[in-house]
């Protein structure tokens, strides 16, 4: 966790509802989308933080939305339990002292805050197979968990989040615009896209092929969105559930394989650092499928196979549109910086497209079903 000396902003933390006083915030470090902060406040004698957010109206043009989900979400994850445990097990909101989900500050930014949750750390690149198959049964328990919460229940807060054929269709319109000149230095990285369209289908047929694919889905299953307890080194709570909404475990899984499997930060610039772990593979699959199993249907156990290279190539394709766009979704650091990022999710799919029969001999052997190809 990288901290930033920062405050949060005079007057936040009052609208919340913590009976305790302001003791100090930092600003968190980090994050593609959201500006955090790490709030601390004295209750009853006791030291408690918490997690501040400034929702990204950009990304989130229904921030009110984004929440409602949330809090429809973590509350069926929480059921019937006791406060500590579903502090350390899902992430709790903390309503507004009028009991609302946010708050809107005078400037129309929208703010909401979680309990933190402690002893915990995140991974942006996993270090054994270990944290690959906790990684994988974590996600995979999430949708378990949310089997009997009907995704109709859910608003979709981004159109087509991960429809590959529209997010294809949205590169094509980047480059055609070319609002920043950029697209006459990209060749190289649209024709490996566009050479691609081919496998654009491959998920989003699964839901078509059979409705029971359509599950709530987190949707954005990056390693660092998972906490691991310091204690016992298992995943305990998987976080930024900005993108919960219906989708289909492949989705997840497909981003789980994106960020677990590759051996180099997803901004790397030294590609040659970029490598497919066969054997994180083969972890990340046996957990989430052993969170699943009973409940995966033959139109998900076809799919495991090809996910992670749809969704690296679509994330990529993300990258490069925005790049193309004047980087207006992903926060950058540096000057090409959404470039850079799209290159290293081209070369993940490269090594991917190398091992191909090793990682379908894989997914055939743990879901027993041949795969599509």
């Amino acid at each position: 966790m990288s901290i930033v000396a920062e405050q949060l902003p005079p007057g936040i933390f009052e609208q919340f509802d913590i009976s305790g006083a302001f003791a100090g915030s930092d600003r968190l470090a980090g994050g593609h989308i959201n500006r955090s902060y790490l709030v601390a406040a004295d209750v009853a004698g006791k030291q408690t933080r918490f997690v501040f957010q400034r929702i990204n109206r950009t990304v989130f043009p229904r921030p009110d939305l984004v929440m409602d989900n949330i809090d429809r979400v973590t509350r069926h994850l929480a059921g019937d339990g006791a406060v500590e445990p579903w502090r350390r097990h899902t992430l709790t909101v903390v309503s507004t002292r009028s009991g609302e989900t946010f708050f809107v500050d005078p400037e129309e930014e929208y703010w909401r805050a979680y309990y933190y949750v402690e002893d915990c750390r995140t991974f942006d690149v996993v270090e054994n197979e270990h944290h690959a198959r906790e990684a994988g049964r974590a996600f995979g328990a999430f949708i378990a968990q949310m089997k009997d919460f009907s995704p109709e229940l859910l608003h979709e807060t981004i159109a087509n989040f991960h429809h590959t054929p529209t997010r294809i269709d949205q590169l094509r319109t980047a480059c055609e615009v070319d609002v920043e000149g950029r697209a006459r230095d990209v060749g190289d990285e649209l024709t490996f896209v566009f050479d691609r369209v081919r496998h654009a289908e491959a998920l989003v047929s699964a839901i078509s092929e059979d409705q029971r694919a359509r599950r709530v889905s987190h949707n954005d299953c990056k390693i660092n969105n998972v906490l691991f307890d310091r204690k016992t080194d298992r995943a305990t709570c998987v976080i930024d559930l900005d993108t919960v909404m219906p989708g289909t475990a492949l989705y997840d899984f497909g981003d789980l394989v994106r960020t677990v499997c590759g051996t180099a930060r997803e901004d790397e610039r030294d590609l040659d650092l970029m490598e497919f772990d066969l054997p994180n593979f083969e972890a990340l699959l046996d957990g989430y499928v052993a969170a699943l199993d009973d409940d995966l249907v033959e139109a998900e156990r076809r799919r495991f196979a090809i996910a992670g290279l749809v969704i690296t190539l679509e994330i990529g394709t993300r990258f490069l549109a925005d790049h193309l766009n004047g980087d207006r979704y992903f926060r950058i650091q540096r000057e090409g910086h959404n470039l850079d990022r799209a290159r290293t999710q081209f070369k993940l799919v490269s090594e991917m497209e190398n091992r191909w029969a090793d990682i379908t001999g894989i997914a055939e052997r743990i879901t027993g079903s041949p795969q599509l190809r």
